[in-house]
Order: structure tokens, then sequence, then C-alpha cells
């Protein structure tokens, strides 16, 4: 555990996801760590500043199989050796149904 830049404690995961930008390309990334209000990925290059993200993750919640999807913004990107890019992702649309199983699964 870590605390992220948005002050709540982010857990490390390694979890496939799928990002769709702006432009309606969908590419799949790893998220790395998470929490509810940010989500760290690994993406092939550093996106601007501001930029939105919808992201969705498939994963098992009490045996059953469920996607979480959330509108999330860049706030920061960290380029790695590569080409590829932390990027910090901050959430700012969650279903109340996505959050509460995030929050069970955190």
């Amino acid at each position: 555990m870590q605390k992220d830049r948005l002050t709540k404690t982010r857990y490390s995961v390694d979890w496939p996801a799928r990002i769709a930008l702006p432009d309606k390309s969908v590419h799949s990334v790893a998220i790395r760590a998470l929490s509810s209000e940010a989500i760290e990925i690994v993406f092939s290059h550093a996106l601007p500043k501001g930029s939105p993200v919808s992201i969705e993750l498939s994963t098992v919640y009490r045996g059953e199989p469920v996607r979480i999807r959330a509108k999330t913004r860049v706030i920061n990107a960290l380029i790695r050796s590569g080409g590829k890019a932390d990027l910090d992702l901050e959430v700012f649309q969650l279903a109340r149904e996505d959050a509460h199983v995030l929050n069970n699964l955190l």
C-alpha cells in the first residue's frame, strides 16, 4: 500500500483492463495500483495531463464476473524506459454499484 497523490490509500494490483480514448480507440493496459479516487496504469505512451480516459476492468466479485467502468482524466504521466508510461488517472465518474464493488474488492 502507498498513499497516493489524492490522499487515499492505493492498493498494488496487477489487473488487466481496457481503456478508451477520445478518438474512440480501445487499448489493453495493466492496472498497477488503485484507490477509490485514482488508478495507475501502464500504457504504450504518455498522454497529456487532463486527457479524458474511460477505463473498464473485469474481475470476479462474490463468485460472479463483474465489469467496473469509470470515467477518468490523466493527472500525471511518467515516461519509462522502452517508451511506455505510467499514467495516474483521477476517477471523476463511477456508478454507485461499481463503487460498491470496487470498495469491497479493496
